[in-house]
């Protein structure tokens, strides 16, 4: 909003396209484009293209824009090096695809008619033999979602008068109410003139002025640069509470003429980071963030309007989060005034790089320096990173530790008024100067739920390897502890992504370079439709709901872990929403939320409660023993009202628990099962007032007494016979061939039982299990399980039918059997030359790196049954997995 408006046009829309030098593969070589927009995603088959392309258009300018100023063709954000040619005129070049440029238009380059304006922008390789290759420049993920060159952000022809406010910094001082201005001139100021400072409340009732400030135009400094300085009595804070913001009117006066005027909106707010604690406006606060790529539907990297970026942030707001951790990127200047207005923290990082060289460093530098002076102003903004994951440098190089070291003291010094990190680290990287001790982990559950408490347990106790091991760290012992990454998959419906033909997206071929191949959507519906999944999941749909369940519990519990642990200052989840493949947001690409995103809203709130039970799986009407933590929210109100836990199952047999309001508590209690085979949701509510505010759900599951077996078994491991005695299960060491075997290895005595026309189970614990019976051609073995199983998890099913049908739970492994899921799968089988029934499974990421973990198989008159699940290590006290594991003796025996 500006005191006296600047006259402008939008040159936003269509514009003609010509590629001058792209890759082969690219079909089109004339086309028209929506600017914003990157032309990499308007041109079929162009999405990971680099090269050099030329924009056109036509534009009038205004015949009743005063004739007395000047033009200024303004341009948001071009990717990467733009040349601007109008009528057959340079204008200027810019380089850099993260910020603004603005180009001045001389009278004589003009044709008073119809303008012909031509962008050439080109995006540079990722490898050059002359000047400078895309590693050396902060790009981001581009190398990872698609290049999204050209012009992305808006353009705009203004008419401003010849001497005008050619930039505009402003800073807020909480301390003291001062507000800073740092004024650039266009032109050598006129003899009269003067600049005018007016500050006022924004959206203020009245129209006060509640500081102003002016300054002659002989103050302005031999770089054309003036300072002024007003302060505000009794500033009000800006915070996510009550984001309170001011408007900085910026006035250029010659005479008693005003010349040019421009507004620019900040606020007053204060961060620390003392004590291990995150302190804003002197309070402390719980960092509740989630990672946000700002990728937006069709994969672009920037926003199509202003209502699908504030819809978007106010459901962050709702489900209880007060930070976004914009990942790696400068985003449009939209994001950053909706974050001021809506009351949401933003920690802001500059876009990543490959490859460390001189060049590279002055990039990022420079990168940074304009960011700062660019969006410092604003309130949300409470952080920023340098780098992430020590992408693009080398920590154990001593030269760059040291540049690193530095230039998180040059971002000190350019916002004195925000937090700085280094480094946002994740194993083996580090810190070397921070003011956040923050570190990235993932850990896909159930499969890897103790080494996730393990690896909170550690990071909650400052442990030293968090900071650099060269004795060149610089830390104060007193950082804020964050764990700013971490997350589950559950995959979405990529048939909305589909073309109208049913072709998947685009960005489902790229995903194989991800996870090891986990991450390779392509053709994931024919896949499951052509695999036993169909009939275990019963539909796509039936698989996706269940995946994105897996994905609810794994978060509630990861946030849970974090939130009862008084020494962490907070937490960033990743993510927001899913980007292309990377299948771990709370909404996908189109923006459709996760089913479960209303449920999660209930452990992210600003208070919490934390319920642990002592086991995952019970008999029927057995008990179990609970811990639940209350979690107030610094700053809690206690005058809020009565705080009362409520603890039930499934709705029955309440238990009520006061406790005192705004403080944390640890509480025990026992709960009864009911009936089973069932699963049983013990829920713990926080009510404040009498109003649900949090709840916490585990899910049992229920399983009636194991019945003695009637028949014996065979075997002749006395480690067995003692594991099948604690199933009530009888034991002997001879028996016809309806006598079932149970073996670890399936060696030539084994084989020859199931040869004759025995049943053989075979608990395959070590990869030698199989023996030498699966040799070529009939190939089968044992092997570990494939892909990483944390960034990209591992979903492990059992076939819920015939023997294990009255096994509580969907077709996916939960919590209750996490003790049975092993580290072998078996390769090959079923095979067409070796036809097998599969009992349980496994797959990573997008049905990938499949693999059985159970099957039957016939051999010769007999037939066996090989399994990986760790029944036998599981325990007999394990309810579950002894189920599961009665379960898979009566599959083999039949």
């Amino acid at each position: 909003m500006s005191v006296k408006p600047r006259p402008s046009i939008s040159l936003d829309g269509l514009w003609d396209l010509e590629l001058i030098d792209v890759p082969a593969g690219v079909g089109l070589h004339t086309v028209q484009v929506d600017v914003p927009g990157s032309w990499t995603l308007q041109v079929p088959g162009a999405e990971l293209a680099h090269g050099t392309v030329r924009y056109r258009r036509a534009f009038v300018v205004p015949e009743d824009w005063p004739s007395d100023g000047c033009l200024l063709l303004r341009f948001g954000a071009v990717n990467h090096e733009a040349r601007v040619n109008l009528n057959g005129h340079e204008l200027g070049q810019h380089r850099g695809g993260w910020t603004p440029f603005a180009l001045r238009i001389d009278p004589h380059q003009l044709t008073g008619v119809e303008e012909h304006l031509e962008v050439v922008v080109s995006y540079p390789p990722l490898l050059a033999e002359d000047g400078q290759s895309l590693q050396e420049i902060p790009h981001g993920k581009q190398t990872w979602y698609g290049s999204n060159a050209g012009i992305w952000q808006s353009v705009v022809l203004e008419q401003r008068s010849l001497i005008h406010l050619a930039s505009v910094r402003v800073r807020a001082d909480a301390g003291t109410g001062r507000m800073s201005a740092r004024v650039a001139l266009s032109d050598p100021p006129p003899d009269q003139g003067r600049v005018r400072m007016v500050v006022r409340e924004h959206a203020a009732t009245s129209s006060g002025d509640v500081a102003v400030a002016e300054e002659p135009v002989g103050a302005v400094s031999p770089r054309g640069e003036m300072d002024l300085t007003a302060t505000v009595a009794d500033p009000r804070l800006w915070s996510p509470e009550g984001p309170h913001l001011y408007d900085v009117a910026l006035e250029l006066w010659d005479g008693d003429r005003l010349a040019d005027a421009t507004t620019v909106r900040t606020g007053y707010r204060t961060v620390a980071a003392k004590g291990g604690q995150v302190v804003l406006n002197g309070e402390p606060i719980e960092v509740r963030g989630v990672l946000d790529q700002d990728y937006h539907p069709g994969s672009e990297i920037g926003p199509s309007g202003a209502g699908e970026l504030e819809a978007l942030f106010r459901e962050t707001k709702r489900l209880g989060f007060n930070m976004l951790r914009c990942h790696i990127k400068r985003p449009d200047p939209l994001y950053f005034e909706l974050a001021d207005e809506l009351g949401i923290l933003v920690w802001a990082e500059v876009p990543s790089w490959q490859r460390f060289t001189p060049q590279a460093a002055e990039n990022v530098e420079t990168l940074l320096t304009d960011m700062i002076g660019l969006d410092g102003h604003h309130p949300s903004v409470v952080a920023w990173s340098v780098v992430n994951e020590s992408w693009g440098i080398d920590l154990r190089d001593a030269g760059q530790r040291a540049w690193l070291a530095a230039t998180y003291e040059r971002a000190k010094d350019l916002a004195p008024d925000s937090l700085v990190v280094d480094n946002s680290a994740c194993d083996p990287n580090f810190h070397v100067r921070t003011d956040i001790n923050d570190f990235h982990v993932y850990r896909g559950l159930p499969e890897r739920r103790l080494a996730w408490d393990t690896w909170v347990d550690d990071f909650a106790s400052r442990p030293a390897w968090t900071f650099s091991p060269y004795g060149d760290a610089d830390s104060t012992g007193e950082e804020p502890l964050i764990v700013s990454e971490f997350g589950n998959w559950g995959l979405p419906d990529i048939t909305d992504a589909m073309t109208p033909e049913g072709s998947d997206p685009w960005w489902a071929e790229p995903g194989a370079e991800w996870a090891f191949g986990a991450a390779h959507a392509s053709q994931v519906v024919r896949r499951f439709e052509q695999s036993p999944l169909r009939d275990v999941f019963g539909s796509w749909g039936g698989l996706v709901e269940a995946t994105q369940h897996q994905q609810l519990t794994a978060l509630r519990y990861q946030i849970g872990s974090l939130r009862r642990r008084p020494e962490l200052a907070g937490y960033v989840l990743t993510q927001l929403s899913d980007v292309q493949w990377e299948a771990n947001g709370l909404f996908d690409m189109s923006r459709k939320p996760r089913q479960f995103v209303d449920e999660l809203a209930l452990v992210n709130g600003p208070s919490t409660v934390v319920l642990r039970p002592t086991r995952h799986s019970q008999l029927s009407e057995g008990i179990v023993d609970v811990t639940i933590d209350v979690v107030p929210g610094p700053g809690a109100d206690a005058s809020a009202g009565d705080w009362v836990v409520r603890l039930d199952v499934d709705g029955a047999h309440p238990q009520a628990f006061p406790v005192t309001p705004a403080t944390r508590t640890a509480l025990t209690a026992s709960v009864l099962m009911p009936a089973g085979p069932t699963t049983a949701s013990v829920r713990a509510e926080l009510r404040i007032g009498g109003q649900l505010r949090a709840r916490d759900v585990a899910e049992i599951a229920v399983l009636p007494p194991l019945e003695p077996r009637p028949r014996a078994v065979r075997v002749h491991d006395p480690v067995l016979e003692r594991w099948l005695e604690g199933l009530d299960v009888r034991t002997a060491s001879k028996g016809g061939l309806g006598t079932p075997l149970v073996t670890r290895v399936f060696g030539p005595s084994a084989e020859a039982y199931a040869r004759r026309g025995g049943r053989v189970l075979v608990l395959a614990e070590d990869e030698s299990a199989l023996g030498s019976a699966f040799r070529a051609p009939l190939l089968a073995r044992l092997s570990p399980r494939e892909g990483d199983g944390d960034w990209v998890p591992r979903f492990d099913w059992l076939d819920r039918r015939g023997a294990f049908a009255e096994l509580p739970g969907g077709p996916l492994l939960d919590l209750a059997f996490e003790n049975v899921i092993g580290h072998l799968v078996i390769d090959f089988l079923p095979a067409p030359l070796r036809p097998a029934r599969q009992h349980s499974a496994v797959f990573a990421g997008w049905l990938r790196h499949q693999a059985s973990t159970s099957v039957t198989l016939p051999w010769s008159q007999g037939s066996v049954t090989i399994t990986t699940l760790a029944l036998r290590t599981a325990g007999t006290d394990d309810v579950a997995a002894a189920a599961l594991a009665r379960a898979m003796l009566e599959v083999a025996a039949s």
